[in-house]
Order: C-alpha cells, then structure tokens, then sequence
C-alpha cells in the first residue's frame, strides 16, 4: 500500500498528484534560466540550469552556462499567494565545462501567485555566494546587464562574492 502522507527526502522526488513545476526565470546573472521543481509543496527538489549569451573577440565561444541542485519550501499565505524559500547550487561554466572550482550559491525568499490554475508568476530576492580560487583565471565575467554591490573576501586560496539580487519568472504544470 502506498504511503498518502508526509514529506518525501531524497534527491529527486516524483510524487503522484505531488508538486511538479517547470520555471522560466531571469535574474542579474541569467537572464535564461529553466528550473523543475517536484516533490511536495512543504519539501521539493530543484534541478536548475541556465544560460547568458556571449560573444567575444578573441574566443568563439564565451558563453556562461550553469547546471545545479537545490531544495525548496512553499506555504500558502491566502488565495492563489504562496511564499517560497530555496537553497540553491550551481557549478558556473564559460564556454566548455569549467574544471575548477565555480560554485553559485544562492537563497531565494519570494512569492508565487497563482494566476490560473496551471500558472503561476513568482518573484522574489535572492542572496548569492560566488565561491572561485585564486589561482585559476579564466572565470566568466558575472554581469553584464546589471553590477550589484558585492562584498568580496578571500578565504585561504578562495575568492568569496556575495550580492543581493532578485529573479522573476513564470512557472507552469
């Protein structure tokens, strides 16, 4: 017999008339990102990638892509109103697969409202952490569009970025 209550754990949850979204966002750093959220509105998995187009001079192809993992929360405030909380990891690539450390961390607290039943535009601000080390040179530059006030620290052989910034975006299923 199937279990019809709790909250599942586990690193990916697919869940019969569970939460399954797909979100099309954009924040200061992508402005295309895909997300797909499952598992239970109190508990779900993320699978998350995006994409900034770039051309340069002297590469083909200077591209910045992401790919990561998260968890998140959502609780319903009133009618159609929901407030999620997401915890987010990105490994941040230029081009080819980056093969150093590239790590894109980030806390999202926002809304999401319901604008059919099948639709929804969530909105919300997000605190980052860039984590690089020193020693390689060849990180993609971050913004383009946009330069929040980051605070920058150096941790041993690290470089640690931190911003505020925000995502909006559609989501549907």
């Amino acid at each position: 017999m199937p279990i019809v209550w709790g909250v599942p754990i586990g690193l990916f949850s697919i869940i019969n008339k569970g939460y399954h979204k797909v979100e099309v966002s954009a924040d200061e750093v992508f402005p295309v990102n895909v997300a797909f959220r499952t598992g239970v509105r109190k508990f779900y998995t993320i699978l998350t990638a995006g994409f900034k187009p770039e051309k340069s001079l002297e590469a083909s192809d200077t591209s910045v892509w992401t790919f990561g993992y998260g968890i998140g929360s959502s609780h319903k405030l009133t009618r159609g109103w929901y407030l999620d909380f997401d915890l987010t990891s990105q490994h941040v690539n230029k081009g080819g697969f980056t093969n150093a450390l590239s790590l894109l961390n980030k806390a999202y607290l926002g809304f999401d409202f319901q604008l059919a039943k099948k639709f929804s535009l969530a909105t919300g601000v997000t605190f980052n952490t860039y984590l690089t080390r020193n020693a390689f040179t060849q990180y993609p530059k971050l913004f383009t569009y946009y330069t929040p006030t980051d605070h920058s620290i150096k941790i041993k052989n690290n470089n640690l970025s931190m911003w505020v910034g925000a995502r909006v975006g559609l989501r549907f299923l």
